[in-house]
């Protein structure tokens, strides 16, 4: 979970991480001093930090994972060996008939299929 939160937070802080690298990068090619984050567009970095986590949040939710009816098989050991976790395909579910179909002979309720002579 740790590891989620500081990838999101990495990516968070990338337009302000690569602006502070180019205002000192720019500032000593000028020969200028000071810091390098005094007049920051604080609220233009924190937008394109929302955008980055939005963006990469949005990718991997819409291009990660497997197929529908695939299914994921965890590593398992055996002879002595890990075998790492795949992606497995299922069988298909046998097909359903309709739900107003009628029951057919041995199969619905009991008696249904004999008559009462009466």
């Amino acid at each position: 979970m740790i590891r989620i939160v500081l990838e999101n937070l990495l990516l968070f802080f990338l337009p302000t991480l690569a602006y502070v690298a180019y205002r000192l990068l720019m500032s000593s090619t000028a020969g200028r001093k000071g810091p390098a984050i005094d007049d920051a567009p604080f609220f233009m970095l924190f937008a394109a930090g929302a955008a980055v986590v939005i963006a990469s949040l949005a990718f991997f939710a819409s291009h990660s994972g497997g197929r529908p009816g695939e299914a994921y098989a965890p590593p398992v050991m055996r002879d002595g060996k890990i075998v790492p976790g795949h992606k497995i395909d299922q069988p298909p579910a046998p097909p359903v008939g309709p739900a107003g179909a009628p029951p057919q002979p041995g199969q619905g309720a009991a008696g249904a299929d004999k008559r009462n002579p009466g």
